[in-house]
């Protein structure tokens, strides 16, 4: 159903930081905590299941390792099961 899957970009964190993920950027924790507090608004907010895809696998583990150390990781946890891909899968 139409109604069951919404896909889009999300261009700005909330501080009004533009979420770029540039070679540049991806290690910047700026952009990390910016894209770490949307997707836990995303998770706040959607009743059911969230899938959330990275660009590459160094890039998923840069974003774990940073919300890990900012302890969004386990704040994320505490809305939904988080799921995360083997790499050798």
């Amino acid at each position: 159903r139409e109604d069951q899957l919404w896909a889009g970009v999300i261009s700005r964190g909330p501080t009004k930081k533009i979420l770029t993920s540039t070679f540049q950027n991806r290690e910047q924790e700026t952009y990390l905590d910016d894209l770490g507090r949307v997707v836990f608004s995303i998770l706040k907010t959607v009743p059911g299941g969230v899938l959330l895809v990275f660009a590459s696998y160094i890039q998923m583990k840069i974003c774990q390792d940073r919300w890990k150390a900012t302890r969004l990781w386990e704040a994320m946890g505490k809305q939904k099961t988080l799921f995360q891909e083997p790499q050798n899968s």
